[in-house]
C-alpha cells in the first residue's frame, strides 16, 4: 500500500511540475552568439568546392548577433529546451547556434520539424537527439530573415506531433 501511494504521489508530482528537460549546459555568461541557417537535404556531389558546411549540413547563411539579442535568442532555446516533451525521428536540422564562451565553441544544431536538437560535448556532436520546443523558431527565422539570410523551405514547415 506505501509502495502504491509513493508511486501514485510521484506521478502527480511529474504531472503537475512537468517533466522539464535540463538546459543546464547553455551558459548564462557567453562571448558571442552567431545564428545559422542550414540545409539538411542536399546532394553533397552538385555542393560548390566552396561551400560551407556545419557539422555536415550546408550554411545557407550565418550571422552574429548583438548581446542583447543573443541572450534573447539564449533564453527563448533555454526555455524550448525545459519546455521539449517528444522527439520525431527526422533529425533534419535548419537552424544552429554557436555560442562561444571564454573562445570555445558551444554548438547547438536544431530541427523544429522533429523537436530535436544536438549540441556539441568538448566539440565533438552528442548523438543523441534531446526534445525541444518551437517557439523560439519565429525569431530564429526573423533575424535571419532581417539579415537578408535564406531559409530552408523546411524551416518555417509545422512541427510534428
Amino acid at each position: 500500500m506505501f509502495r502504491r501511494n509513493i508511486i501514485v504521489l510521484s506521478l502527480v508530482i511529474v504531472i503537475f511540475t512537468g517533466c522539464r528537460q535540463d538546459a543546464s549546459f547553455l551558459p548564462k555568461e557567453f562571448d558571442s552568439l552567431t545564428l545559422y541557417s542550414l540545409e539538411s537535404d542536399f546532394d553533397k556531389l552538385l555542393l560548390p568546392d566552396d561551400a560551407e558546411l556545419f557539422h555536415g549540413y550546408a550554411v545557407l547563411g550565418k550571422t552574429d548577433v548583438s548581446k542583447e539579442v543573443s541572450e534573447k535568442v539564449v533564453a527563448s532555446i533555454r526555455s524550448d529546451i525545459a519546455n521539449g516533451s517528444t522527439v520525431s525521428k527526422c533529425f533534419w536540422p535548419h537552424h544552429a547556434l554557436r555560442i562561444l564562451v571564454d573562445g570555445k565553441p558551444l554548438d547547438v544544431l536544431i530541427c523544429y520539424k522533429c523537436r530535436g536538437f544536438k549540441r556539441t560535448d568538448d566539440g565533438v556532436l552528442v548523438a543523441t537527439s534531446f526534445p525541444i520546443d518551437v517557439s523560439s523558431r519565429q525569431m530564429i527565422n526573423e533575424i535571419l530573415q532581417a539579415k537578408g539570410i535564406d531559409l530552408s523551405p523546411a524551416a518555417t514547415e509545422s512541427p510534428a506531433g
